[in-house]
């Protein structure tokens, strides 16, 4: 971990990267560290998908707060090793006997914990050799973890550290959707575990009182979707109980606020929500972390390429309108960090384009599959188109699953761990599976319908070429219809 040195991370979060097999900082992290560790200046940061920003802003709060845990724990130490020195001050005499049966006492203990601590050891130690065993076998079956397995086997691996004690709000990480919020908090999970840092998700489609009683455990770390952050903000909470409404009430201990994947998300009104009650914070204390790929492309590239083209669409916020809606600190001024790419996608993803009529669009999509074996994401912009296709290439006897936003929370989940877990599937989703979802081993992306933005397709085109040896590939069904709109793609990507 000598990469990691020059950072000055915290003992504990360097245990923890140790443990996930980080040895050494991407581009976006190393630039991002510094400034935010040291300076504690605002980020703004904007790399390609797949480059490590989860870490860019969750080592800074990590870093924080175990150092922070860490002096208050050596506070205690002191307070109670004073308090022990006047108590012995204020006791006259005793006996040699007395004397030397205390310290037969203390070796005893000392002997102890010293085998405690070998068993423990022992114990961890075939833990990670059996989940070794497990994963090769795995491995040998071609059966890839889903989130929840690669979780608890990171968990298992990773040295258990200081049992995390309730406190208030420490930092708010908004993301836009479900699924992206799951995932960061799964990820920042495994560092907390070592740095005895509470982290939580609350987002929708998953029961308030549930999600009341892990606010009323009163984590140090909120991942949150800003909807269902509002619904259960005051007197929402009030009804589950007033620890979960305190919690959320009291934002003035709140040090770290991040938006990830921020331009979409202000763009669609979502940050308008927080704005109130992140006044409530105080400002001058509060370090803001803003990441996303497409953050800082030019106006032009968000906007719809085509009028009537139907879609998602693009309106997606640019750097400049961030800067505005974004309360950021004036002194010091916010650390831009732009990393993206001249083509704007990373260099292992191969673009294609076919060009076919709307009738054709189900046989091209058949016969791309059976050429392009291997995890599939194909993407369109509508839930009926979404349903149709999915059921179609079930029919065809396909490894298909559907992913879309009106579906409940579980049934999404459960699409993306079977898609995850199997490694011929094909997910038919909408735009909700473009920004953010790190689903490694996938080898193709279809555009079954073109987006209706650049930054939209550049989103899609990002769910490729994670964990390959070779590289990704993006092809795009282009009907006579669509063909305006596709030219206006290549013009303003320079293609």
């Amino acid at each position: 971990l000598s990469a990691w040195a020059e950072f000055e991370l915290h003992p504990d979060v360097l245990a923890g990267l140790a443990a996930c097999g980080f040895t050494s900082p991407t581009p976006i992290q190393r630039e991002c560290l510094h400034p935010a560790i040291r300076a504690r200046v605002d980020i703004i940061g904007a790399a390609q998908t797949g480059s490590g920003k989860t870490l860019a802003f969750g080592l800074p709060i990590m870093h924080k707060l175990a150092a922070e845990r860490a002096a208050a724990a050596a506070a205690d130490m002191d307070m109670e090793a004073g308090s022990m020195e006047e108590e012995g001050q204020g006791e006259e005499g005793g006996t040699s006997g007395g004397v030397a049966k205390e310290e037969l006492e203390e070796e005893e203990e000392a002997g102890m914990e010293k085998h405690a601590r070998r068993q423990s050891q022992r114990q961890q130690q075939q833990r990670q050799q059996k989940a070794q065993r497990l994963q090769l076998q795995r491995e040998k079956r071609g059966v890839v973890e889903t989130p929840k397995q690669r979780g608890k086997q990171l968990q298992r691996q990773v040295p258990m550290g200081p049992a995390p004690q309730p406190g208030p709000l420490r930092a708010l990480i908004l993301t836009p959707t479900r699924e992206l919020a799951l995932q960061v908090c799964s990820h920042l999970q495994v560092i907390g575990r070592v740095c005895g840092v509470r982290v939580a998700a609350i987002v929708g489609g998953i029961s308030d009182v549930k999600q009341a009683r892990l606010l009323a455990a009163r984590p140090a770390v909120l991942v949150a979707t800003p909807g269902r952050l509002w619904d259960l903000i005051p007197p929402s909470t009030d009804r589950h109980g007033p620890r979960a409404a305190a919690h959320l009430a009291d934002l003035t201990h709140l040090s770290f606020l991040v938006l990830d994947e921020a331009d979409r998300m202000v763009a669609q009104g979502h940050y308008k929500q927080q704005q109130q009650q992140q006044q409530r914070g105080k400002k001058h204390l509060l370090q803001t972390f803003v990441f996303s790929a497409t953050l800082t492309l030019p106006l032009f590239l968000k906007k719809r390429l085509r009028r009537g083209g139907g879609g998602a669409g693009g309106g997606a916020a640019t750097l400049e309108s961030l800067m505005d809606r974004v309360p950021f600190r004036t002194s010091p001024p916010p650390r831009v960090v732009d990393l993206t790419p001249q083509r704007r996608l990373a260099d292992r993803v191969a673009e294609a384009a076919v060009n076919c009529l709307d009738t054709e669009r189900d046989e091209v999509l058949y016969y791309l599959l059976a050429v392009h074996p291997g995890r599939t994401l194909v993407f369109a912009n509508a839930v009926s188109a979404i349903r149709r296709v999915a059921a179609l290439l079930k029919a065809l006897g396909l490894p298909a699953l559907a992913l879309h936003a009106q579906q409940q929370q579980r049934q999404r989940l459960k699409a993306l761990d079977r898609f995850r877990s199997q490694p011929q599937s094909v997910l038919v989703a909408t735009d909700v599976a473009a920004r953010g979802l790190d689903i490694p081993g996938v080898t193709t992306v279809v555009h079954y319908q073109l987006p209706a933005s650049a930054d939209t397709y550049i989103h899609r085109c990002g769910r490729t070429a994670r964990g390959l040896e070779g590289d990704g590939i993006s092809i795009a069904l282009v009907s006579p219809a669509e063909a305006a709109r596709f030219a206006g793609l290549g013009r303003v990507l320079g293609r």
